[in-house]
């Protein structure tokens, strides 16, 4: 993971729903409401998103199988962006021939998908990767629900979803720590 990577400001986050580009609009929702690794996003299926029967996308690893919930909006902008490709194919295929029918490498995604959005919308990070869309996730999960279940149960939920074994590897993505810490150091009392 990359340290340097920053994510997209809440208040710039609605407007990754606004590309007209069903690919991008779509890696965008993908992203933002699931907050998975661009490995992962780039192996999904039309039927991950566009079933109904279930209300989780399955994400297959080599070690153990994860899972996103679905979100209400995510499944309505699949909706949207489908265009009658087979269900059982991948949502973000190669941009060439045969590569058509394998997952488009996570180098593409970056530079074919993720960086020219962020350019488009004006949005500027740090590093322009796929990357600071699951810090926004995470950044965005904290702030829905800190205040509902407290901080450190968001920070743990969060921890859990992304499979950190650390709660330190998951306030690197949220920058928690350091916040936690001059917050507790304003509370002191002379």
């Amino acid at each position: 993971m990359n340290r340097e990577t920053r994510p997209i400001p809440p208040h710039e986050a609605p407007k990754l729903l606004t590309l007209e580009d069903w690919r991008s609009l779509l890696y965008m929702a993908i992203a933002v409401y699931t907050g998975r690794r661009v490995s992962e996003i780039r192996t999904m299926k039309w039927h991950d998103v566009l079933d109904e029967s279930g209300e989780k996308i399955y994400i297959p690893k080599q070690n153990r199988d994860m899972y996103s919930l679905k979100h209400p909006h995510l499944v309505e902008i699949a909706r949207k962006c489908y265009q009658g490709q087979p269900l059982d194919s991948y949502i973000f295929t190669g941009r060439r021939g045969s590569d058509r029918r394998k997952p488009m490498s996570i180098t593409g995604i970056n530079n074919y998908i993720v960086r020219p959005a962020l350019r488009k919308l004006g949005i500027k990070t740090r590093v322009e990767s796929s990357h600071c869309l699951r810090k926004t996730f995470a950044g965005l999960y904290m702030k829905a629900n800190e205040e509902k279940i407290g901080p450190l149960a968001a920070l743990r939920d969060l921890q859990d979803y992304f499979g950190h074994r650390s709660v330190e590897y998951t306030w690197i993505y949220i920058g928690f720590k350091e916040k936690m810490f001059q917050e507790r150091i304003n509370n002191i009392k002379l």
